[in-house]
């Protein structure tokens, strides 16, 4: 990194931080009954899984650190023909569209997947299981940055020819993410969108088509998926049937933080992840750390992710780089919107979602795509020029590195 002094070390350890808070976790929640058996061969087994995980998603925050985030937004793959009766034809295609083309094809082969879970999410290729929709909103984000810095004939104050053709790929996205169906994803990219958009200057009038394609979305996927009409109907429901088939859950996890009190340290002792909490190590791994931890290990993790969207907000709003401002933006508001709604799930404020929290539950293709996705924000603050800044010298240096 050509520029030490304004690298954030702050947003540094708190990522750090939560990776490595992610294997004593982990290993309490997914070995269950195996540690107070004393089971040294399941309990090295997820150890070991845990670790490798670990260990990849350090690389993937580091390639994150290393690679100029200007190459996400400026970089070409040059492309050339001949004609028979021609010379060569040149075409340059930005990267940002190469990647947003590609995950487009992946949202649409995921659904000839088979089914797990009675949805199309997971994509297997090569012995490697990963959720598209997981990337996907991350590869949306570098191409909106992209696109809303881009010149372009019509301002995008202009809601026809210069807002619509910039919202036509958020919707294409999250069109094929509600098929599979994911809408907790659907709705976090429509939320992240907005954020974006906001930052770009758009017209307040302008924004309300965002919130009206989360609303629709929404009413979509309650009317024709059954799942997510259960969910819902669980949380707003006052029929005690439905209340003790879908609540089960939410009761064990609110029982699981009652447990833990203000103060505790029982690291491996939980008991609600034996039999009663389902998805311990995923979706509900916080109500884990509520219990081992108490009320102050529950308010530690929070304060962790409220550090890492005020470090990354600051990061953005530091910058003079368009690109990069709205690329941090969107990150953050990624990463804080997932982290946020997984703690209000397992809390009983939000109704169930399906998504893990970042960087701590178990999760292979979350944890590899949030943490290189934080390497760039990490990125854009050592090298990003600052606002009021005269930096000139800074910008030769790190055009020096890219050549």
């Amino acid at each position: 990194m050509s520029n030490v002094r304004h690298f954030d070390w702050v947003l540094f350890t708190v990522i750090f931080v939560l990776i490595a808070i992610s294997v004593p976790v982990v290993l309490s929640a997914g070995v269950g009954k195996a540690i107070s058996q004393h089971s040294a061969e399941a309990t090295r087994g997820v150890l070991y899984d845990q670790g490798v995980r670990v260990i990849a998603a350090l690389v993937f925050l580091f390639l994150g650190m290393i690679i100029p985030y200007r190459y996400l937004g400026n970089a070409t793959i040059h492309l050339s023909w001949k004609k028979r009766t021609q010379e060569s034809e040149p075409m340059n295609i930005p990267v940002a569209k190469i990647l947003l083309w590609g995950t487009v094809l992946v949202l649409v082969l995921v659904l000839f997947m088979p089914k797990i879970n009675n949805t199309h999410r997971w994509f297997s290729f090569a012995g490697v299981t990963f959720q598209p929709s997981e990337f996907a909103r991350y590869v949306l984000i570098i191409f909106l940055a992209w696109r809303l810095t881009q010149k372009s004939e019509y301002d995008i104050g202009n809601f026809v020819w210069g807002f619509l053709p910039r919202l036509l790929p958020v919707m294409l996205i999250v069109g094929l993410i509600i098929i599979e169906p994911h809408l907790s994803v659907s709705l976090i990219i429509l939320g992240l969108s907005f954020v974006m958009f906001f930052f770009a200057r758009a017209r307040l009038t302008h924004l309300g088509t965002i919130v009206t394609l989360l609303l629709l979305s929404s009413f979509v996927m309650y009317q024709q998926f059954d799942y997510i009409k259960d969910r819902i109907d669980t949380k707003f429901s006052n029929n005690p049937r439905v209340l003790k088939a879908g609540r089960y859950q939410i009761e064990q996890s609110l029982l699981a933080f009652g447990t833990g009190g203000f103060l505790s340290f029982k690291p491996g002792q939980s008991k609600q992840r034996d039999l009663f909490l389902p998805e311990a190590k995923g979706d509900f791994v916080y109500a884990i750390i509520g219990e081992e931890y108490g009320f102050v290990g529950t308010m530690f993790i929070v304060s962790l992710f409220l550090l890492l969207v005020y470090r990354g907000t600051r990061i953005a709003l530091s910058t003079q780089d368009e690109f990069a401002k709205l690329l941090a933006i969107g990150i953050v508001t990624s990463l804080g919107i997932q982290a946020f709604v997984n703690m209000a799930v397992a809390l009983d404020v939000s109704f169930l979602t399906g998504l893990p929290m970042p960087f701590i539950s178990h999760g292979g293709t979350s944890l590899l795509v949030s943490s290189f996705a934080v390497g760039v924000v990490l990125n854009i603050s050592a090298h990003a020029p600052k606002n009021n800044e005269a930096n000139d010298d800074d910008e030769e240096e790190y055009s020096e590195n890219e050549e």
